[in-house]
């Protein structure tokens, strides 16, 4: 949510042990208290149980995807390249930093034959 949107987000009205706050953007209401000269607000109790049911869903879903992975995991041999696909991808490395090099040594020759070319002569 952009910053100036926040601005104007919460309420606080008075009520009767202190303030409301209200949330104009998700509608829910947090009672609020001063205390020690700042302002404290807590979670009205309907939107705590609302929390800690979000908390339980997401805890069951983690011990499901825990669950999960145990069972589908292979094991770490299966997960690790062989020698020979290793090999191969290094070839294929090779072969293309040998490339990539000989363009390189390919403009470096061009620049210094215009270097060369374009030189002036001591005049003294």
């Amino acid at each position: 949510m952009p910053a100036g949107a926040q601005e104007n987000r919460f309420v606080m009205l008075p009520g009767d042990d202190g303030f409301v706050r209200l949330d104009t953007f998700t509608g829910e209401m947090s009672a609020c208290s001063e205390a020690d000269g700042q302002i404290v607000c807590r979670m009205a109790a309907d939107e705590r149980m609302a929390l800690e049911k979000e908390i339980d869903l997401l805890e069951e879903r983690i011990a499901a995807l825990e669950k999960a992975l145990e069972n589908d995991t292979p094991g770490l041999s299966e997960s690790f390249p062989t020698d020979e696909e290793i090999d191969k991808t290094f070839g294929m490395m090779e072969k293309m930093m040998r490339r990539f090099l000989g363009i390189i040594e390919d403009f470096d020759s061009k620049n210094k034959e215009l270097d060369e070319d374009e030189a002036i002569p001591d005049r003294t």
